[in-house]
Order: structure tokens, then sequence, then C-alpha cells
């Protein structure tokens, strides 16, 4: 089954020895991306992969090609232009101090593309799943409009698309981000969302309280499929009493059953790209058949796993994550 992931990729720059950026005289360099990473996750775990994005020729792009290729990631239909790729800095956090998260996105050749700037109809024919991140359609007009072709084109093939509404507000205002989820909607299939960022953008809310998790998350849940009519639905929860800490948990419904997860109690190595982890996690469950307790439980181990990782991709192997699964170690049950 072939899993096709668009996005941007960026090169990410972080201090060496957690120093803050004032300190530092040199950094670490890598490359991600929220459907990169996922992407990344599913191919380490053996699964076929595509990534598709726009980047320029020199060679730093080629070497960012060179890493997604040596992690088997079919990279054929990544499209070259002119302009340059997007970068973020990150200032790792500790403690009682929070993480600092500098993005220079824009312009570049990924958010100047467009529909017509690449080869769908080939993407398509061998496609089962498209992966894509709310992140993706708020970088620019153009590619909304990019998005949505391409998930409508995905529908009327009957292609699964798997969609995490990932909300970023230094990238639009609620009320944008809403107008693009509902624009995108009807063609998504499996929704993943932090519960916090559908409060935000779809206005859900429920009386059941912090003590009452499987209540709160089912009539969350409930609310969203009433207002998309999308049928699975992944409902992520993170709680960070410090940036070296944080529990975590979801839900999972597939329209007929739910199931809540485990919660997960973690000292957090580096919490960037948890999120990509869950997803990959949902996908893989997914596709090979696992039941909905079952896909929700492998979805937030890998979650977990990913915060002990130092990488935005969950370099976690599915045994490490199965593991996690049958141990009562450090999990609030």
């Amino acid at each position: 089954m072939k899993i096709t992931g668009f996005g941007d990729y960026l090169i990410h720059f972080s201090p060496q020895n957690e120093e803050r950026f004032m300190q530092a005289e040199t950094m670490r360099m890598s490359f991600t991306g929220a459907e990169a990473n996922v992407c990344a996750a599913l191919a380490f775990w053996g699964e076929d992969t595509r990534f598709i994005t726009k980047l320029p020729t020199h060679l730093l792009a080629q070497k960012g090609v060179g890493f997604l290729r040596g992690l088997n990631i079919d990279t054929k239909y990544i499209a070259h232009g002119e302009g340059r790729m997007g970068a973020y800095y990150l200032e790792k956090g500790s403690s009682l101090r929070s993480s600092v998260v500098i993005y220079d996105r824009a312009p570049s050749a990924f958010t100047e593309s467009n529909y017509d700037d690449y080869e769908w109809d080939k993407v398509f024919e061998d496609t089962d799943i498209i992966y894509l991140t709310g992140i993706t359609p708020s970088l620019t007009d153009n590619l909304f409009e990019c998005c949505k072709k391409m998930l409508k084109e995905a529908h009327d093939r009957g292609i699964k698309v798997f969609f995490d509404i990932n909300y970023r507000p230094t990238l639009c205002s609620t009320e944008k981000a809403n107008e693009i989820f509902t624009s995108l909607a009807p063609y998504i299939t499996h929704l993943i969302g932090n519960e916090e960022h559908l409060k935000m953008i779809l206005g859900v809310a429920s009386s059941y309280c912090e003590d009452e998790p499987e209540d709160r998350l089912k009539d969350i849940t409930a609310q969203v499929r009433n207002i998309t009519n999308i049928p699975n639905i992944a409902v992520t929860v993170r709680r960070t009493p410090s940036a070296s800490n944080a529990i975590v948990f979801a839900s999972y419904s597939d329209g007929t059953d739910f199931a809540l997860s485990p919660r997960y109690s973690i000292q957090v190595v580096d919490r960037v790209g948890s999120g990509d982890a869950f997803s990959a996690g949902l996908v893989y469950s997914v596709i090979h058949g696992s039941s909905v307790k079952d896909t929700v439980n492998f979805a937030i181990a890998s979650n977990a796993m990913k915060h002990t990782i130092l990488s935005d991709i969950n370099f976690a192997s599915v045994k490490e994550i199965t593991s996690v699964m049958s141990s009562r170690h450090d999990v609030i049950r």
C-alpha cells in the first residue's frame, strides 16, 4: 500500500549542547517537515511511502533529498525550480523555560508552487493514501487551492485521505484555519486533531471535565463528526507540566467503535515531531487492519516514544513501540 505525503520540507537548525540562541556559535542541521516526518517513520517501519514537495536545485536541497532516499522514501515526483528552501530554528526548552521557535518559511520554492507544478496523474496511479497536515494549505493561498484540488481528485479516485489539523497560530488566524478546514473536510476520511486545536478551529466544547477524559473525548468526537461528517476521528491530548515533562493520551473512533488510550507520563528528550509520530502510528495501524483500540494504543505509544528520541522523526521500531504498549512501566492507567 502506497502512502503519499505532500508538504513543505525545511532545514532545521538547533544550537549545539542545548545552548540558547544568544550563546550558540555552532548549530546542528537536519531536514524536516510534518508530512515528511510521517513518511519517514512509516518507511522506517517497512511501509511504501512517497514524499512530494518543491525544492531548488542547489546542493543543500540535493542533500535533503538524499536524506529522504536514504530512508527508502520515494522522491521521484519531487518538483524542482527557482527559489529557496524554508528553514526553522529551534532553541530547546528545559524545565521552566519554554522552547523558542523561529520560522523562515516564505517565500520559497514550495510556498510559491501550485497544482500544475506536480505530476498528480502519475502520483495518483499508485497511491492508496494521501497524508496532509493543516500546515501546508495555511502557507499560501496557492497552496490552499493546490491542496483542495489534490484532495478532491484523491476523493474522486477512492483514495483515503489522512489529515492532521496541526494548527499553527503563526501561519493563520483561527477563522482562516476554519475556512481552510471546512473546504477540505468533504474529502477527508481520517481526521487527527489535538483537543485544543479542535476547540479553537471548530468551536467544539464539552461539559465533561478533566477527570472524565473518556466521556469528554467521546463528546468532542461526536460534535466533530456532526460538523464534518468525517467517519474516522482521532483526538490527541497533551499536558505539559514543564518543558521537560509531558503527559499524553488520545482517543480514536471509526464511527462505530470508540477507544481511549492509556496515559503516558514522559521525561522529554525532544517533543518536536511527536504529533507526526502519532499520525504515523495511526496510519500504520489502519493499513494493517488493527482494531480501534489497538490503533489508538499503537499511535499513542509511538507518540510517547518519539518524546524520548532526539530527532524530528520517530526512529522507534515497531517492536519497541509494541513493547511499550505491553509494559506498565511509566504508564498512568
